[in-house]
């Protein structure tokens, strides 16, 4: 079982990898390969331990078949997008009851700009 998230793992890293070298990122790269090989070193370990049983590798190669599809169907924009939360801004209203003034978040948008203009 550990060898599918290995593989899922491995995979993501692999897309990374081909990513950092489209963009040129060599310090990225660098750093991107030796945690692959290491991951490598841990596959070869295990499939040479278990060199006559092949369903020790069917997780392995379905989790780098899943790990292929979240490689190529995210990049790194996308997943710091999707953690990122949306900018808010708090906007204090002026109570004139004489009671202490509230604060409202109130969300920032472009197109809340473009209708004031």
């Amino acid at each position: 079982m550990i060898l599918f998230f290995v593989g899922i793992i491995e995979m993501v890293i692999a897309a990374y990898w081909t990513k950092s070298v489209a963009r040129a990122k060599v310090t990225r790269t660098g750093a991107i390969t030796m945690v692959n090989i290491f991951i490598w070193f841990y596959v070869i370990r295990i499939v040479v331990d278990n060199l006559d049983n092949w369903m020790a590798i069917v997780p392995y190669a379905v989790g780098c078949a899943i790990g292929a599809m979240f490689g190529s169907a995210f990049d790194s924009r996308d997943i710091r997008r999707l953690l990122r939360r949306k900018k808010t801004t708090k906007k204090r209203l002026v109570n004139t009851s004489g009671l202490r003034p509230v604060s409202l978040p109130m969300r920032v948008d472009d197109t809340a700009y473009e209708t004031i203009r």
